[in-house]
C-alpha cells in the first residue's frame, strides 16, 4: 500500500497570480469589497442629500484598506514579520494580544491544587 506524505505549507508561500501585473488576488478582493461599501455609503448619504460625503468617506476607507493589504514589511525586519503585508502582521498581533498568556510546561499535571511547588500563597 502506498503511503501518502503531506506537508504543511506556511501562509507566507503562496502562488498568487497578479492581475493586470499590479494587483494580487487578495488586493483585488479588498478593492471590490471596499468599492461596494463606497457605493453603498454614497447611496445611503444620497438619500439625505449628501452623496459626496458618503463617497469621500468610502474612498478614505478604501485607501486605508488597500494600503494595509498592499504594503509589505521589509524582509530585513524578519523578527517583526518581514515580507508579510501589514494586514497579516496586525491580525497576528491582535490575536496574540487577545489570547495572551504564559504557558508553563506541566502546569496542569498535578491533580491536587495543594501539590503545586511553585504556589507561594499563604495558606
Amino acid at each position: 500500500m502506498e503511503e501518502r506524505i503531506t506537508y504543511d505549507i506556511p501562509p507566507e508561500f503562496t502562488d498568487e497570480e497578479k492581475w493586470l501585473k499590479f494587483f494580487s488576488t487578495k488586493q483585488a478582493k479588498v478593492f471590490l469589497a471596499t468599492g461596494m461599501i463606497t457605493v453603498a455609503l454614497s447611496k445611503i448619504c444620497g438619500i439625505f442629500g449628501n452623496a459626496a460625503v458618503g463617497a469621500v468617506t468610502g474612498i478614505f476607507f478604501m485607501t486605508v484598506c488597500l494600503v494595509l493589504v498592499s504594503i509589505p514589511i521589509p524582509v530585513e525586519n524578519y523578527l517583526k514579520g518581514g515580507g508579510l503585508t501589514l494586514d497579516i502582521v496586525l491580525a497576528r498581533r491582535y490575536i496574540r494580544w487577545r489570547n495572551k498568556g504564559i504557558y508553563v510546561l506541566g502546569y496542569h499535571d498535578y491533580a491536587d491544587e495543594e501539590e503545586k511547588p511553585w504556589d507561594f500563597q499563604q495558606k
